[in-house]
């Protein structure tokens, strides 16, 4: 069944939500935090809005049993849109905090450079594991295959800047704007020139005038 309310103030309907049911056991939407939410105003603990987690409404039809506000539903792999029965358990917020303290963490080994490292299980299972720091991450060699759709992706994309020049006005906003940030000396090895880190990477050291191409 559908939910046609009409709105009072405007005098139009209301978009169309249909309710949850175990047939229609996908139908809902998915929370960047992994957890899946559906649509049923008459659950006791729905939102205002009418939602309640797939995995509380789930638990109970399968169980034919009651979660209050005093329980939350554990997944047991840590996928938390995956409600089958068998991955379900009912527990007390204190015992499910503690359990997820406790777990051992796993053994991961970074890709890029090797190095060992342990994450909790409910990382692994939102798929991390991969790189041990965001400087590895960064690091991932990507395919020819999306090399090729970025550029094709760029190719006639035009600048908002070519052909134009800042105002003295900005100019003076973004000096003003980054003046007195420090940054680490340092110095080029090839015309010894010295001055602030991220201007020196852009313009010294590989991209150096003074740098002899053979």
């Amino acid at each position: 069944m559908r939910n046609l309310a009409k709105d009072k103030k405007t005098g139009r309907f209301a978009r169309s939500i249909t309710k949850w049911s175990i047939e229609k056991f996908n139908e809902g939407y998915l929370r960047k935090d992994g957890r899946f939410f559906v649509y049923y105003p008459e659950h006791h603990r729905a939102t205002a809005q009418g939602y309640v987690l797939r995995s509380i409404i789930a638990y109970e039809y399968y169980h034919n049993d009651i979660v209050t506000k005093e329980f939350c539903i554990h997944h047991i792999d840590h996928n938390k849109s995956n409600d089958t029965k068998e991955n379900l358990v009912k527990l007390p917020f204190r015992e499910h905090s503690i359990l997820h303290a406790t777990r051992p963490k796993v053994k991961c080994i970074c890709i890029i450079c090797d190095k060992i490292f342990y994450l909790p299980q409910w990382r692994i299972a939102e798929g991390k594991g991969n790189f041990c720091s965001r400087k590895c991450s960064q690091k991932k060699k990507v395919s020819e295959i999306t090399k090729e759709k970025i550029s094709n992706s760029n190719k006639g994309r035009i600048s908002g800047m070519k052909g134009k020049k800042q105002s003295e006005k900005q100019k003076n906003i973004l000096r003003e704007k980054f003046t007195g940030i420090p940054h680490p000396k340092v110095e080029c090895p090839i015309c010894n020139a010295i001055g602030g880190l991220p201007a020196m990477k852009r313009w010294h050291f590989e991209n150096c005038k003074e740098k002899i191409c053979i």
